[in-house]
């Protein structure tokens, strides 16, 4: 009796409280349902703008952040695609990543509270924000490949909803604390209003980066030898030509990055041609978060029933029409408070737009890659 006691307690301990499956999918929920938060609250097609344009009106500086945004996410996967390949975990590239990521968001809360130069300050953040972009993207790619192994492929598109549903509302209360941090009645000046909302994001993606890290990742055979940039492209171009999904996704998703990369100048329009108050400007975040989780289930229910494709069509036609608004705006000769209103419409569209095509694509990119190609394949809109 003692023994079979002894046996079966034994057993218990070792095993899980949460069953693996559920343990992964609920840990990259909470991952992502914190980044929503703290895309809310340094939100760069916003706040950033809007932190930048207090130093500064140039178009170029102002539209900057965007293309940084965009562009560091995406470079750094060429250079770490061939070294994840050859190695059985993608967790350790990960948790490089994250140091680096939270190092540098760290330091620009340092450097917000401690630079009094204005040009200084601009250029430190302008260096801090590009590095963590980098690490981004190269933390990017073995989040994706640790998705590719434990969340389940019909679960994946019911994934990425309940991240970004579950995130609409976090974001919605971060959207609020930005409005109270930038009204001119704030106890905080500027900069130090930036500085605690960088302060508070930083402390957020440092919690959400660690959940995900407690992943059971499970190592798999090497699916290729190591190879550099050189040989990733070699690679790339290969699969464009013998991969017509993969090159039909690829040009579906370049024509939607050139919609997603204009964001950021509806706000320096908005702002600059039609004088919206920066108070209106701080709203767009809870904004965009609102439009986002009410269309998430929406989304995550055409994904399962209807397939990825037609999500991504859809996000594809809003982008269009945001697009169209905005061009609208000009002959309509809108000002102050009723351009703000305007404006507050455009972006509630842009919160539903961004929701289907993130769902979209971060399923059906994992979808459609080959396993031994997901880590070249792969990038994800929220690790």
């Amino acid at each position: 009796m003692r023994a079979s006691f002894i046996s079966t307690f034994a057993t218990l301990r070792h095993r899980p409280l949460i069953p693996r499956a559920h343990r992964n999918f609920a840990a990259g929920v909470a991952n992502g349902a914190m980044f929503n938060l703290v895309s809310s609250l340094t939100d760069p097609s916003v706040v950033l703008v809007v932190f930048v344009s207090h130093f500064t009106d140039s178009t170029f500086l102002l539209g900057l952040i965007g293309m940084i945004s965009t562009a560091a996410w995406l470079l750094p996967q060429l250079f770490v695609s061939g070294y994840i390949q050859s190695q059985p975990l993608s967790r350790p590239v990960y948790r490089i990543a994250t140091l680096v990521r939270s190092v540098s968001r760290l330091l620009l809360v340092i450097a917000v509270f401690t630079i009094s130069e204005p040009a200084a300050l601009l250029i430190a953040f302008y260096i801090l924000i590009s590095v963590e972009g980098l690490a981004g993207g190269v933390g990017g790619l073995p989040f994706m490949d640790m998705v590719g192994k434990v969340i389940d492929p019909a679960r994946r598109g019911l994934f990425f909803s309940w991240r970004i549903g579950l995130g609409g509302l976090l974001a919605i209360g971060g959207g609020a604390v930005v409005r109270a941090l930038l009204d001119p009645a704030s106890p905080y000046p500027f900069p130090h209003n930036f500085g605690l909302l960088f302060g508070l994001a930083a402390a957020i993606a440092v919690v959400a980066l660690m959940i995900w890290l407690i992943v059971d990742e499970p190592p798999v055979a090497p699916r290729a030898g190591r190879s550099g940039p050189v040989g990733q492209v070699k690679k790339a171009l290969r699969i464009w030509r013998e991969d017509a999904n993969y090159r039909a996704y690829l040009q579906a998703r370049v024509a939607l990055l050139l919609i997603l990369v204009t964001t950021p100048f509806v706000t320096v329009y908005a702002k600059q041609v039609f004088d919206v108050p920066v108070t209106t400007l701080a709203i767009y975040p809870a904004v965009i978060a609102f439009a986002t989780l009410m269309s998430t289930a929406g989304s995550g229910w055409i994904s399962y029933r209807w397939g990825n494709r037609r999500l991504i069509r859809l996000g594809a036609g809003l982008g269009m029409l945001t697009l169209l608004l905005v061009v609208l705006a000009g002959p309509l000769n809108l000002s102050g408070d009723a351009a703000g209103v305007y404006f507050l419409g455009v972006f509630a569209i842009i919160g539903l737009r961004d929701s289907m095509v993130n769902i979209a694509l971060a399923a059906f990119n994992i979808n459609i890659a080959p396993e031994a190609h997901r880590p070249s394949t792969s990038a994800s809109p929220t690790p």
